[in-house]
């Protein structure tokens, strides 16, 4: 398999969390896992591991913790594509809602994409690359209009203020084709100068729907424009995230085996020697279910034989020894 892309999601809602791990098949494969807010703000944060795209979802209120914006500036620091599922919304607020969003990361980058509603086991979506004036528009509720002419002239501003051309275009027409409009979102996303906000109605996104909003056509189209990552070295393990202060990580390897209790990985280039005993294998997950797919993703608890002094090694590898005294473990 080349270059799965690999999609992360930022839960800052803790009921919304969902603890394992998909492989969505397709032109591509995409590895889809979810890490706790709580999780992401704590240290170790590897910075390889974090490759691929972010995705925040969570209600206006936890925007407002103040590490929010701290681990907003590191996202961007590692260089990764961002969107943000603003949650709990209603229609009149949610543009309010957006600004404050924005303010509270102290970021201008942020751009109203759509506003989304659950019907069924779909998804409803208005957009902002038209105006409320369009065809599309016709018999609809006055309310309605006026939110998607404003949602578009927030999302003109943001992209006139990256696209040179865009914004010649609108200040000669006072408009700007839907194509172009998309176009210069999806260029800016993945130049990581624009990240799409979108907005989810009322109670829409529970934890057995979180993963289907990439079935929504226009999020999966802007996201299926981002380069995937390539693959961890052959026969290593890649952090992907931890929880409960290292206790339980996610690791994705590449030409490795399911590991087994007792399996020691030891890891790669880091300062100090960390080692630590898989205690139990939570989830492994192939794409597809391939056995003949190199990929593998694992979420393990771990016993540390030796803890890390500061940072856990984002890179892994096992060791083909065991201490004395210990039941034989691959070695």
């Amino acid at each position: 398999m080349t270059n799965p892309l690999r999609l992360e999601f930022t839960v800052l809602e803790p009921r919304l969390f969902r603890e394992k791990a998909v492989w969505l098949s397709g032109s591509r494969s995409t590895l889809l896992f979810c890490t706790r807010y709580e999780d992401a703000v704590s240290p170790p944060f590897p910075a390889e591991g974090k490759r691929g795209v972010s995705i925040w979802v969570g209600p206006l209120s936890a925007f407002k913790d103040p590490k929010a914006r701290l681990l907003w500036e590191l996202e961007k620091r590692r260089k990764r594509p961002t969107v943000v599922v603003l949650t709990a919304q209603k229609g009149r607020a949610f543009l309010r809602g957006f600004r404050e969003v924005s303010s509270l990361l102290g970021n201008t980058s942020v751009v109203p994409a759509s506003f989304l509603r659950r019907r069924g086991k779909g998804w409803d979506s208005l957009d902002f690359f038209s105006p409320g004036d369009s065809p599309f528009m016709e018999g609809a509720n006055p309310r309605l209009k006026r939110l998607k002419q404003a949602g578009w002239e927030y999302l003109v501003d943001g992209v006139c203020l990256i696209d040179p051309a865009a914004k010649a275009e609108y200040f000669e027409n006072l408009r700007l084709p839907r194509e172009s409009l998309l176009e210069s979102l999806t260029l800016g996303f993945r130049q990581l100068k624009l990240s799409p906000l979108v907005g989810v109605a009322g109670e829409g996104l529970n934890q057995e729907s979180l993963f289907s909003l990439l079935e929504e056509p226009l999020l999966r189209g802007i996201l299926d424009q981002v380069q995937g990552q390539s693959a961890p070295p052959e026969g290593e393990w890649l952090l992907l995230a931890h929880a409960k202060a290292g206790a339980k990580l996610s690791l994705l390897g590449h030409g490795v085996d399911v590991p087994k209790v007792g399996t020691i990985l030891s890891g790669v280039a880091s300062k100090g020697r960390a080692e630590f005993a898989v205690s139990e294998v939570c989830q492994a997950l192939r794409p597809d279910g391939e056995r003949s797919e190199k990929d593998l993703f694992c979420r393990v608890k771990v016993d540390w034989r030796y803890p890390p002094d500061r940072e856990i090694p984002t890179r892994w590898v096992q060791k083909n020894a065991s201490p004395a005294g210990s039941n034989p473990s691959n070695g």
